[in-house]
């Protein structure tokens, strides 16, 4: 029997309307299958596919969409319908782990306008995958998938159906890329670390510490296995070890930066063990101060160390103005900005985000060529300085959210050169080290701040706000008090000029710094004399 060969034919995609294509070739057998599949040799490789049996034909039944043409041994899909192809994608390349299918769990989901991925049973955790990397995987699997068409030819109207190759090409791709989003869409209104799938009946997911091949349940000290359902962004680079040894170095080296200060020392273990959650009731962000060669880089890469390298982000005030600022910081459980410099253009913007972090607010997440979303970030922050931050903020709300620790020693000449290394070969130690850290502090319910600290402290809410060391240093503030406030408007100005640092300011400026500083003082009017005053304060 001789094929028959067609030169127009009717191609119908997914239920579409009729559609007249040209067909390179579309060989309809009859007969013998032996000089069928002769022919079909013969067929130029860049020429469609085509299932060698009818699916009317009873030893062929037409496989469902998202399955697996017996024939073949190819995928079935459909070009409008992008259901099945999202479906048939998860199961194929993100089941659940020890599942050929994963219906109940899959690896993948779209959270926060990103595709993330879990890694797997010995990395535990999930991590952002790229839309370019699932579209090559989308590509490949397309390209050798098959897709239904209809056919008509030959003398009469007889139609019949047959599988060619999937037309696989950009828009096509990006189709599926988008059926996939919808298919693994989880909401944006939950915060990382959650339970996918619903997790009333299982610990509190901020109580949890994911490591390398485990999870750890801090307040029990219960290892729990490995799993997706615990949607974490990051884990600690190394196993944990319940009885690692005492980390001598690392006690020996802060003993080397804070000598017989306990309390300095202290509040480092509890912030460490703060870290290591992503609970950030606490509302706080660690700066530490010192000279150069002092120690407090060597303390950041530590903590990078022992947080893992996901887990931490590097940021700069300059990098947090930027329209994207805050995507970079998605997922990360600690920004480390070092060096920091408050002097450049956009400060303000630096310190309100800041202000959005460390306060737990809703924040515009808005990345790269991303859909916007809204989100709180688990993200702490820490400072490492060589001098005090000018941060100019009247209301000290940021300052009130500092703790500090005060370096004073620099090592320039006698630096361990393999101090990182050895510190690196404790991370086990300094582990659980931090977790002792972590059980006072939620015992406590807070953070204790070192008495050395204070002066520090004092200085940088005076850089941050002038006009508060003014009041504090000549003026007393309660109930009762009054004095005019031109008298008091002119005494600051006296005062800058004295300073030589008089930049222009109007009343009202004024008075809104003053109350800023002091919520209690108010401006009020003599209805006779129209004098304006402020009460509750009055020269000392």
């Amino acid at each position: 029997m001789i094929p028959c060969r067609t030169k127009q034919v009717s191609v119908v995609i997914g239920g579409a309307p009729p559609d007249r294509r040209t067909v390179p070739e579309v060989w309809k057998l009859c007969g013998d299958r032996t000089a069928g599949a002769a022919q079909r040799a013969a067929q130029p490789a860049d020429e469609p596919a085509v299932c060698t049996t009818p699916p009317s034909c009873g030893s062929h039944r037409p496989p469902a969409l998202g399955n697996t043409d017996p024939v073949t041994g190819k995928i079935v899909l459909s070009v409008k319908r992008t259901v099945p192809t999202a479906r048939a994608f998860v199961r194929r390349f993100y089941p659940a782990p020890g599942s050929r299918t994963g219906p109940d769990r899959p690896t993948l989901i779209h959270y926060a306008g990103k595709f993330w991925r879990w890694l797997g049973v010995d990395k535990n955790y999930w991590a952002p995958v790229e839309d370019g990397e699932l579209c090559r995987q989308l590509s490949g699997w397309l390209h050798d998938a098959l897709v239904y068409v209809k056919v008509k030819g030959g003398a009469g109207e007889h139609r019949d159906t047959r599988l060619t190759s999937f037309p696989c090409n950009p828009a096509t791709i990006s189709q599926a890329l988008t059926a996939v989003g919808f298919e693994r869409f989880q909401g944006s209104d939950e915060q990382m670390p959650m339970w996918l799938g619903g997790g009333q009946d299982r610990c509190d997911p901020r109580e949890i510490l994911s490591f390398y091949g485990g999870n750890l349940h801090i307040p029990t000290g219960e290892v729990l296995a490995s799993t997706p359902a615990l949607f974490a962004p990051g884990a600690l680079e190394f196993a944990y070890a319940a009885h690692a040894p005492v980390p001598v170095r690392w006690l020996e080296f802060l003993d080397e930066l804070f000598g017989t200060d306990v309390d300095a020392v202290e509040l480092l273990q509890d912030f460490m063990g703060y870290l290591l959650t992503p609970d950030t009731r606490m509302q706080k962000m660690l700066t530490i101060i010192g000279p150069k060669r002092s120690g407090k880089g060597t303390i950041g890469r530590v903590i990078h160390g022992l947080l893992g390298a996901w887990n931490v982000a590097a940021i700069t005030p300059s990098s947090l103005c930027g329209s994207f600022g805050f995507a970079g910081l998605m997922g990360k459980s600690c920004a480390i900005i070092a060096d920091a410099k408050f002097k450049s253009h956009g400060v303000g913007v630096a310190i309100e985000r800041m202000l959005n972090i460390t306060g737990e607010d809703l924040v515009e997440l808005n990345a790269k060529h991303q859909a916007q979303v809204s989100l709180r970030l688990p993200t702490r922050l820490v400072m490492l300085g060589s001098e005090e931050p000018t941060l100019s903020e009247p209301s000290g709300a940021l300052i009130s959210r500092m703790l500090l620790l005060r370096l004073t020693e620099s090592f320039i000449g006698c630096e361990d050169l393999g101090l990182e290394q050895k510190l690196r070969a404790e991370l086990p130690g300094i582990l659980l080290w931090a977790l002792e850290g972590w059980k006072r502090l939620n015992t406590r319910g807070m953070f204790i701040e070192p008495v050395s600290a204070e002066e520090t402290k004092q200085e940088l809410a005076d850089l941050a706000s002038p006009l508060s060391k003014f009041i504090r240093e000549g003026y007393d503030l309660g109930d009762g008090l009054r004095m005019s406030s031109d008298e008091l408007f002119d005494a600051w100005n006296a005062e800058e000029h004295t300073n030589g640092q008089w930049k222009f300011m109007t009343k009202s400026q004024f008075g809104a710094q003053l109350r800023a500083i002091a919520p209690k003082v108010r401006s009020t009017k003599n209805g006779t004399t129209g004098v304006r005053y402020y009460t509750g304060v009055a020269r000392r």
